[in-house]
């Protein structure tokens, strides 16, 4: 029997727990009189517990029995029926706030449980204020473009001092243009960062669903802004090209992935096919630009391709000992282009429409981008198509050779005579990796099921010729590759054998558990880098046997990432929020700086890894706190990388970073991927020795 110290004991637990709680609890008597409230509900009514603790909600908050929220809490309260809600809550002083309600029927009469979401409703309010308002900016830019081009048109007809108005005035345009970018891209550097963390949060399907299509609206409109500030920037002469050391493998594979989402929701194959010789290859261009030629042709054809596959062919058409001349073709199995329209196809402002309606958008500079900076680089670009056979679009570029990076001698021959088995539903698949793997001595199966592959390692395994390794897609019709893998995992004979699963980087692979679990030696995202291929099937060949050489049975260690000491030198507050937030999501430790004069006042040698400094900054810009921190270090030795954020890219910019001791930029708005890259590919904690001279 419990006595009645030991129920103040518990009631006294129970009003601790209940205080310490950061949602707000209420207990409220039937007849409207509050009971119990903890500190954060008190918060919440903006009056002392004191004062509500005992009296009526209708005697705290006047009118409330009039709300859709006092309903609520009636049926609760009298059917005995929990109810969840979200109320809009105004104060008597007019001000509005927001809360999630959870309201429970207890013996007492109901136990209310309130979170404010008043900042997330209001971020919310703001995105979509934010959208609404760049798109007026947008269709206001694109009807004075328009005005602007015909009053261009008409005045090139009349006479030789109008044309030369026009010319004028079309260079104005894109200096116009390339302002209006820019100051556009600083907003969007909030809207799409903040969108990305919302949509990491716990959101309620309704709201994820909202947040998405405030992301892709973001993403369109960011694209739109990037394709105007490049043609404009073409147009005015203020694009310089780069050079510095690049992988096309690396190159190829990442630019292939970012379509994925695109290609998958039609059911479309991305590969890419890359020479052997020119995988060892570090090439020296702008990695960028090359990256950017390469988007824009395989995104147009897989705007344009409903069934089948898209794939990016590199060939050689000459080699030296210092240079390289590409062949890039972009091939797919679309619609094709009629001739009549393949004139004009690379012109701004074309729109290429081979439906009857317009699927896509675009303001049609892709190509037409595309086309410029491959004449930058000094190449040339055309169009090889046939309405029902698809289209080819072709670009040659010369680039310097960097260096050579052959690959280990042990290491090549540990794949020489292994037989893999080769699994995948698409016969384009099957080809590349086959080739691939061929090209480095690796004996080849081809299975196009499921079914069919567990039937062949059977009959390899009993006639004594068993298998090394299975590379294998994870999707696949009837059935997938982690039904397979769980088929083999349950064979005896098998159980051990290694399996490589390829999955397109927008399905993902699953649940890491299950990979676990069923022992998946390495999961790899489609198209796969060939030396990323490479790598892991020497990791898991080199100590094979001759007969079938098994992979090693424990799966090596994955690489962990080191928290990185940042520096983050930012004005802006949205900014400041959301560069913090990224970065603090991936552990790494970041002290903060709100302008240039008290980022080298926080700098101490030896103290950050990273330097993260915006340019235009109050009392000291990022240029002016960049030369004084290198000032510092020449009497210390050390050395630390600061990486630029700017919401400028026009000529000369770069230049002006790297004169001020800057290492390199990040151009606003930065994607978190490319955050996360120019962070954590410095070495934790070894950034600031010396730099070599």
């Amino acid at each position: 029997m419990i006595t009645n110290g030991e129920m103040l004991v518990e009631e006294d637990t129970l009003r601790r727990t209940l205080d310490a709680l950061l949602e707000g609890a209420q207990l409220i008597a039937p007849d409207w009189t509050y009971l119990y409230l903890n500190p954060v509900a008190a918060k919440h009514g903006r009056m002392p517990r004191e004062e509500l603790v005992g009296k009526t909600m209708m005697e705290c908050f006047p009118g409330i029995e009039n709300t859709d929220m006092f309903v609520k809490l009636r049926l609760a309260m009298e059917e005995r029926i929990a109810q969840r809600l979200t109320n809009e809550f105004t104060y008597p002083d007019g001000t509005k706030a927001f809360f999630d309600l959870r309201v429970e029927p207890v013996p007492e009469g109901i136990f209310v449980l309130s979170v404010d979401v008043t900042r997330q409703h209001l971020t919310e309010q703001v995105l979509r204020q934010a959208q609404s308002e760049l798109e007026r900016a947008n269709i206001a830019l694109d009807k004075h473009r328009q005005e602007l081009e015909q009053d261009i048109a008409e005045r090139i007809q009349e006479l030789k001092v109008a044309k030369e108005a026009a010319e004028a005035a079309n260079q104005a345009k894109s200096r116009f243009l390339a302002s209006m970018s820019h100051d556009l891209r600083t907003p969007m550097f909030g809207v799409v960062g903040f969108t990305e963390l919302l949509l990491e949060s716990d959101l309620d399907p309704t709201h994820r669903t909202y947040v998405r299509l405030i992301e892709q609206s973001a993403n369109s409109l960011l694209g739109l802004l990037n394709d105007v500030l490049d043609f404009s920037k073409i147009e005015a002469g203020e694009l310089e090209l780069d050079r510095a050391p690049l992988r096309l493998d690396e190159l190829l594979g990442e630019s292939m992935q970012t379509q994925a989402v695109r290609a998958v929701d039609k059911e479309l194959e991305l590969v890419y096919r890359l020479p052997p010789e020119l995988v060892d290859l570090v090439l020296e261009g702008d990695r960028l630009r090359l990256r950017q030629i390469i988007d824009n042709l395989v995104g147009n054809a897989v705007k344009f391709t409903d069934k089948g596959h898209v794939m990016a062919d590199v060939s050689i058409k000459s080699l030296t000992k210092e240079n390289v001349v590409l062949l890039v073709e972009v091939k797919d199995t679309g619609v094709g282009i009629p001739e009549a329209k393949q004139e004009n196809i690379f012109e701004a402002f074309h729109q290429l429409n081979l439906h009857d309606n317009r699927q896509e958008g675009g303001v049609g500079l892709g190509l037409a981008i595309a086309s410029r900076l491959v004449e930058q680089m000094g190449g040339k670009v055309g169009l090889r198509s046939q309405p029902g056979k698809g289209s080819t679009f072709w670009f040659t570029v010369s680039l310097k050779i960097h260096q050579a990076s052959p690959r280990p001698q042990h290491s090549s021959k540990s794949l020489l005579g292994c037989r893999v088995l080769v699994v995948d539903d698409k016969a384009m698949n099957r080809k590349i990796l086959t080739e691939v793997l061929g090209n480095w001595g690796v004996v080849t199966t081809q299975a196009t099921s499921g079914p069919e592959a567990l039937d062949l390692l059977q009959q390899a395994t009993n006639m004594g010729q068993p298998y090394a390794l299975v590379l294998m897609d994870n999707y696949m019709p009837g059935m997938d590759g982690i039904e397979v893998a769980d088929k083999i995992r349950n064979d005896l004979k098998l159980k051990r054998l290694p399996i490589i699963l390829l999955s397109s980087a927008a399905l993902g692979f699953g649940q890491p558990a299950q990979l676990t679990e069923l022992n998946i030696a390495r999961s790899l995202p489609k198209p796969v880098k060939q030396l990323e291929l490479w790598t892991v099937l020497t990791e898991l060949l080199s100590e094979a046997p001759e007969e079938a050489r098994d992979a090693p049975h424990t799966t090596p260690a994955k690489g962990h990432l080191l928290p990185r000491r940042v520096l983050l030198a930012e004005d802006s507050k949205v900014n400041q929020v959301l560069m913090m937030r990224l970065l603090e999501k991936r552990r790494h430790l970041v002290t903060l700086a709100t302008n240039g004069q008290e980022a080298v006042d926080l700098y101490t040698p030896g103290r950050f890894d990273i330097i993260l400094m915006d340019v235009q900054m109050p009392e000291l810009d990022g240029l002016q706190a960049s030369q004084k921190i290198r000032e510092i270090e020449q009497d210390t030795g050390t050395y630390t990388p600061i990486i630029a954020l700017t919401a400028n890219a026009m000529k000369g910019d770069r230049e002006r970073c790297l004169a001020a001791g800057m290492d390199d930029y990040l151009s606003k708005p930065v994607r978190a991927d490319d955050l996360y890259a120019a962070v954590e590919r410095i070495n934790s904690h070894a950034s600031n020795s010396a730099k070599a001279s």
